[in-house]
């Protein structure tokens, strides 16, 4: 499988649970559709992280880095941070760590922008 075949499998793949975790959320619990769609990504962040790095053990098919760019901006940025140090995945890879830091501080520059502290 190529990389534009691969990319498209595991956008399908994390598109589809991500949508089950957002209306399960919905469904039962209060939370507005932009914090289901937060927690999800990052549900599916670290677990992407997890598949990356059990398949790059086995050399199998690899989940792209295009493909967790996306989770990241789609929100899922801090879910596939926690799962860089949970599975020692990518820690090393410095191209990998500026472009997912980019991501982040965008995150965090929009949320201030929208009036969301971290300071009580």
């Amino acid at each position: 499988m190529n990389l534009k075949n691969s990319s498209l499998f595991f956008l399908l793949i994390f598109g589809f649970f991500g949508a089950c975790f957002v209306a399960i959320l919905r469904v039962y619990s209060p939370l507005a559709w932009y914090q289901a769609l937060f927690i999800s990504m990052n549900i599916i962040g670290v677990i992407s992280m997890g598949l990356d790095k059990s398949f790059s053990r086995s050399a199998s098919l690899r989940v792209p880095e295009t493909v967790l760019y996306i989770l990241a901006t789609l929100g899922g940025s801090a879910g596939i941070l926690l799962g860089c140090h949970i599975f020692k995945h990518k820690t090393k890879k410095a191209s990998f760590q500026f472009v997912l830091l980019l991501i982040t501080c965008a995150h965090l520059y929009v949320l201030r922008a929208m009036g969301f502290s971290l300071a009580g």
